[in-house]
């Protein structure tokens, strides 16, 4: 029986891999493949190819017939040569798969790990060579324990099948995006041109339902150059979508833009959804280096009417701010109000580098919306917050009700 076994396997060796004139693979049209030792090969680009195979025989194939030419590596013939030589013992075929990896011969260090693991299922190199793991004493290979443990095959490696959702899902929200933005595009021109469909064009923006068009619309609302009668109806748009993307345009473009109509339409829009996104960006920007930006965070909170913005005003009554003043003089320096609300400066003189407070009055309009008629200490912070501290306030009180 051991001798059938031994003769049937140095058959399969033979008839697999055996054959030292075997230098080349040639991958055929139809499918196949010839192994053989390719004779005309000086010639790279030839009409026919032709080989000689295993057993000496002659084959002329057409550059028609080959799809590709595998050369082999000598590593790779020099394996082919020993291979009938490898006796089938546990010895042999360990040292052939050591060979095998040194050599980078991947297929065939598996094949010869394979081997020795049938004549001792129990070696453990040979079975972490293969990709198997001791696991409560039971040799598993790693992809079998992650499909146990619900994981799967994706994209190369393995993942949890919510993560290969989550993935999914990603693909659709940028497929459906990079729709919509194509859809925006053809409508916006029909606006922008004049065409007949331009009419047509208003009702489709207008008729947005689809949250995968918050980003095109939001990119669109930020762009400072887009003509204000398609600003507004993006504004519209965006202000149906409880999304934190739309919140934040909105926001940017309250902040930023000149026309009024536009940033009170944003606010408008913030203050009626809710107004906890918009008072945490609008609160930082009380803190900026810049005076103009901090009249405007102020100007909006105001807008917005929330009373527990009330304290982080009145530390944004005065601000330092640092400039550049002529020759070091500070009566070179003028300091007046633009028309948002932010300071402007104006110097003469050499430039020299001065830290200034600045009364900021947008901060004070803001302050004196939010409290009751009467009440105003001007830019006093101490004063401001002695009477705030009086009031105990809770986060939903009225203050500018009658006491």
């Amino acid at each position: 029986m051991r001798h059938g076994v031994l003769v049937g396997f140095v058959a399969v060796l033979i008839a697999v891999c055996a054959a030292e004139l075997r230098g080349e693979i040639f991958v055929l049209a139809h499918g196949g493949r010839v192994e053989g030792r390719w004779i005309n090969s000086d010639n790279r680009s030839p009409e026919v190819y032709e080989i000689e195979t295993a057993d000496g025989g002659r084959l002329t194939l057409s550059n028609q017939q080959v799809l590709e030419v595998i050369v082999k590596s000598e590593h790779l013939l020099r394996y082919e040569e020993m291979l009938p030589k490898v006796p089938d013992t546990l010895e042999g075929h360990w040292d052939m798969a050591e060979r095998c990896r040194k050599a980078g011969l991947r297929p065939q260090r598996d094949y010869h790990l394979r081997r020795v693991v049938e004549l001792d299922p129990n070696h453990g190199q040979a079975r972490r060579g293969l990709g198997y793991s001791l696991v409560d004493g039971q040799w598993i290979k790693a992809d079998e324990w992650l499909q146990a443990q619900g994981f799967i095959r994706h994209k190369g490696a393995w993942r949890l099948a919510q993560e290969v959702e989550l993935d999914a899902r990603a693909e659709r929200r940028v497929a459906e995006e990079v729709e919509w933005r194509k859809r925006l595009r053809v409508w916006r021109s029909a606006v922008l041109r004049g065409r007949n469909d331009g009419a047509e064009a208003i009702a489709k923006i207008r008729a947005i339902d689809s949250a995968w068009a918050i980003a095109a619309l939001a990119e669109l609302l930020k762009d400072p150059q887009e003509p204000k009668q398609l600003v507004l109806e993006y504004i519209d748009v965006l202000g149906r979508f409880d999304s934190s993307v739309a919140t934040a345009a909105l926001l940017e473009r309250a902040v930023k833009d000149s026309d009024l109509d536009i940033a009170e339409r944003c606010l408008k829009i913030l203050k009626a959804r809710g107004t906890d996104q918009a008072v945490a960006v609008l609160s930082k920007l009380l803190k900026d280096k810049d005076n103009a930006v901090v009249n405007r965070g102020a100007w909006a909170l105001g807008e917005l009417g929330r009373v527990d913005t009330i304290p982080a005003l009145i530390d944004a009554l005065v601000t330092k701010h640092r400039f550049k003043v002529q020759d070091g003089n500070p009566g070179n320096m003028n300091i007046g109000f633009d028309s948002t609300g932010g300071n402007a400066l104006q110097t003469g003189g050499g430039p020299k580098v001065v830290d200034q407070e600045l009364p900021n009055q947008q901060v004070l309009s803001a302050l004196r919306k939010l409290v009751p008629e009467g009440v105003n200490f001007a830019y006093d912070k101490s004063a401001w917050k002695n009477w705030y501290a009086l009031q105990r306030v809770p986060p939903d009180l009225d203050l500018r009700r009658d006491f």
